[in-house]
């Protein structure tokens, strides 16, 4: 199943994510363009199209953020853009004052990060899934998918002696993944994980996404001194 980059409606113009169906049964359209006097038009047509391709759930993205929702569009969440000073750089404070008050991990043996490798690949997709299989925006990471990230590098498993704790990626200045495995939440692991991968990053600053149904990274990265950069990105559920 492949994206459509630029689907033809009559009265607009979306982009359809498709490729998740086969794995999770969603669909994502991102409006990009349309005659508001055919907006419900637009919508069904995007609708039909997903549920053709065999989506059982879809949600809609409006690329103009002052566009009028329909009152039948029920919010779903929120995808979010922080950035902020790298937290393992302590020349980020010069200027600025004192660091706010972060209490340190109190965990009882480190974590360390084992790149990830074509060997570990299955194991990096399994545990993907069992990081993020739960939120509505998450994308399914598959056994080829892992395979490329052990080629590109910027991907680990996270360990603590010697047991398999979570997940982290990384590319250029952006922490594009990072994720504990249920079992172990709860423990001051993720602000560990976090600076860990932080420092797998030269720059001085770092930007990372989640979604506002991810209450505890959102947390954990705000505590941190990471604010929005953007507006976020509102997403309803169109099916």
């Amino acid at each position: 199943m492949k994206d459509i980059p630029l689907f033809q409606a009559q009265g607009g113009l979306a982009t359809l994510f498709l490729s998740q169906i086969p794995h999770t049964g969603r669909a994502w359209v991102l409006l990009h363009s349309y005659d508001p006097a055919s907006l419900e038009d637009v919508l069904a047509q995007c609708r039909s199209a997903c549920r053709v391709c065999g989506a059982t759930r879809g949600y809609v993205c409006f690329a103009e953020p002052e566009a009028d929702i329909p009152s039948g569009l029920l919010h779903a969440y929120d995808l979010l853009e922080l950035a902020g000073p790298n937290p393992t750089i302590p020349s980020n404070r010069a200027g600025q004052g004192p660091a706010p008050a972060r209490p340190s991990p109190t965990i009882d043996q480190p974590l360390s990060l084992e790149p990830l490798t074509e060997q570990t690949a299955q194991a990096f997709a399994d545990c993907y899934q069992a990081v993020f299989g739960a939120l509505r925006h998450a994308r399914v990471c598959r056994l080829a998918d892992a395979k490329k990230l052990a080629v590109t590098g910027g991907a680990w498993l996270v360990r603590q002696s010697g047991v398999l704790v979570g997940l982290g990626q990384v590319r250029d200045s952006e922490i594009q993944a990072l994720g504990l495995l249920p079992e172990f939440r709860g423990r001051g692991l993720g602000r560990a994980l976090m600076r860990l991968l932080a420092g797998q990053i030269p720059a001085d600053r770092v930007t990372v996404h989640t979604t506002s149904e991810d209450a505890p990274a959102l947390g954990l990265y705000r505590s941190l001194g990471l604010t929005e950069v953007r507006p976020a990105e509102r997403w309803y559920q169109l099916f």
